[in-house]
């Protein structure tokens, strides 16, 4: 059994952010849904949108310069429109390689620039566009959570690293009325049931290389990533703190598993079993393969 993330591990760095952060900007619980289930062809489909949009206007600043740009000479016109068509075919085959890795179990993301990650760059970006699309930040950032998976799950196996997988779970999972403190060391659970922080430590004690700590907040990921250095990190949490974490741990998989609001944002809230456990089968499988760290 992997040994109880404890305090001394994880918080060399003080969380400057609290539960329930994410929603208590302004405006922050307009269209708030307790359970959403949304799939990755929103946000792909966002994301063609403004590729098409750039190509668009590349064209149009194009034909707009020609007449400038011949004046210096009539071969820089040729050259800037086939420097540009390069690019845009580069980003065009990336975008398609995208779709299909999210939709087949092969990766076919392009082998440059780290571009398997190419997601972690944009997830942030989905909540600020979801309306020009009829959609609310959170289903946005749903959907973009959704292929980042995708994207994972197709090329975890090109990370060599070894470590432990890193479970990082928020403290609105434990009964709120629960006394025990477990943010500092889930340990500290006396397992009574009434939350899923039992079930959670059964299924840590299932496998080998597992470790759980229980967060207040998501400024503190990057000193528990960096303190603990998994092979892999798999995190639940709202759709809000699933995208910075993921821009965060941006140099390993990640896995997101979205929580469930039933009774409001940060208070008892719930996940779906069977995600949660799929991914930690797929990095413990991995790790398996690759022998003990």
């Amino acid at each position: 059994m992997a040994r109880p993330v404890t305090e001394k591990d994880t918080f060399d760095a003080e969380d400057a952010s609290y539960l329930g952060d994410p929603w208590r900007e302004a405006g922050a619980m307009a269209g708030f849904e307790a359970a959403i289930e949304q799939g990755p062809a929103l946000f792909l489909g966002a994301l063609g949108a403004f590729v098409a949009a750039g190509a668009a206007l590349f064209l149009l600043f194009w034909y707009l310069a020609v007449p400038r740009l011949a004046e210096l000479s009539p071969v820089i016109p040729r050259v800037f429109l086939a420097g540009g068509a390069i690019v845009f075919l580069y980003i065009v085959l990336e975008y398609l390689g995208l779709v299909t890795t999210v939709y087949t179990p092969k990766c076919l993301l392009l082998p440059f620039v780290r571009s398997s990650r190419v997601i972690v760059r944009l997830a942030p970006l989905a909540p600020r566009f979801a309306r020009l699309f009829g959609s609310t930040p959170d289903r946005m950032a749903h959907s973009a959570v959704q292929v980042s998976n995708a994207v994972t799950r197709a090329t975890e196996r090109r990370v060599k690293r070894r470590g432990p997988v890193l479970v990082l779970l928020p403290r609105c999972l434990q009964r709120p009325e629960c006394p025990e403190a477990v943010v500092n060391d889930i340990e500290n659970c006396q397992r009574c049931g009434e939350c899923p922080m039992t079930e959670l430590l059964a299924l840590r004690d299932e496998f080998d290389g597992v470790v759980m700590a229980v967060l207040t907040g998501g400024s503190v990921v990057p000193a528990v990533v960096a303190r603990l250095d998994p092979r892999a990190v798999i995190g639940v949490a709202c759709e809000r703190e699933l995208i910075a974490g993921i821009y965060v741990v941006d140099d390993r998989p990640v896995v997101g598993v979205a929580n469930q609001r039933p009774r409001g944002p940060c208070r008892a809230t719930e996940f779906k079993w069977p995600d949660l456990r799929a991914a930690v089968e797929l990095f413990a499988r991995r790790a398996a393969e690759d022998g003990p760290d």
